[in-house]
């Protein structure tokens, strides 16, 4: 379906909003192109080969095809001239700028420190685990070892005494299968609570100090989030710091454009449009001459021979 404007222009989108609200609705200080490489928009899935999009509400539904996709550089609002404002916000700005990226650097530092700490503590428990499985399969072997030796010196006892036959042997074998049992018992006791000790203590250090999925972005709020409180506290501290200098940013501009104003400035000025009128809004229809009806006469319709 063609578009508005010359036949170089093609339906991609949904069918744009009515005049009325399209009006109302104001682009963004860099419309078009969108994202991706500079100066050459966003090609579009599906769409024939040299289809651009733009940001722009007025023409969203709408790209560029042929020789009318031409590399457009971004739109940006000029600032004021440096001589009609204070330049100590200017300076401020950039001590700001300059703290946040040494935080950056700072931030990124702990953060790898924190990871081999984690790395260490987390071989240490590992360490302390294996050590402790050693020692029940030792505790248990020497155990049953200790009850064999009993036991046969029970019976070289019972020989002695000439009591081969009599029911003396079969009673201290089954005392000493249940001292064994009860002391068997016992050693399992204390491996389960030291293993449960050493799961308890690597649950705690997962949550304090696990590092984030990807280990390559560790200046990535949304990545650091992902990890255990001391890298969500750098994540935080990231994204405070970079709010913080945004907004310092906006506000310096404002109060910039705002000196510059009142000495004169005309302002930035406003982006152009690509239907070749000044700004972002739709031109409003030319009025109806007076005594024009309001409606066009309908055409005859042809009779029927």
């Amino acid at each position: 379906m063609p578009g508005p404007g010359a036949g170089s222009w093609v339906r991609i989108g949904p069918r744009p909003a009515p005049r009325a609200a399209v009006a109302r609705v104001r682009a963004p200080a860099e419309h078009f192109p969108p994202t991706g490489v500079p100066g050459r928009g966003v090609a579009v899935p599906g769409a024939p080969t040299g289809v651009r999009t733009t940001t722009n509400p007025l023409i969203a539904p709408w790209a560029r095809t042929g020789s009318a996709a031409k590399n457009v550089p971004p739109w940006k609002p000029a600032p004021p001239p440096p001589n009609l404002y204070s330049p100590e916000r200017n300076i401020q700005l950039e001590t700001a700028k300059r703290g946040l990226t040494q935080s950056e650097g700072e931030l990124e530092t702990a953060g790898s420190r924190d990871i081999q700490d984690y790395n260490e503590q987390l071989a240490e428990i590992g360490q302390r685990e294996g050590y402790e499985n050693v020692n029940n399969q030792r505790a248990l072997q020497q155990l049953a070892e200790s009850f064999a030796r009993l036991g046969v010196r029970q019976t070289e006892g019972a020989n002695r005494a000439g009591l081969i036959n009599g029911g003396a042997l079969l009673a201290s074998a089954a005392a000493r299968a249940g001292n064994e049992a009860k002391q068997r018992e016992s050693e399992g006791i204390r491996h389960t609570r030291a293993i449960e000790a050493l799961n308890l203590a690597r649950a705690k250090l997962a949550r304090e100090g696990a590092p984030p999925p990807n280990l390559g972005e560790l200046l990535e709020p949304t990545n650091l989030a992902q990890g255990g409180r001391q890298f969500q506290d750098i994540g935080r501290k990231l994204r405070e710091g970079r709010e913080n200098t945004i907004a310092l940013g906006a506000n310096v501009a404002a109060l910039n454009a705002y000196e510059a104003g009142k000495a004169g400035w005309p302002g930035p000025g406003k982006p152009p449009s690509v239907f070749g009128h000044e700004g972002t809004r739709v031109p409003k229809p030319a009025a109806r001459p007076k005594g024009a009806p309001r409606r066009p006469a309908p055409r005859p319709r042809a009779r029927r021979r």
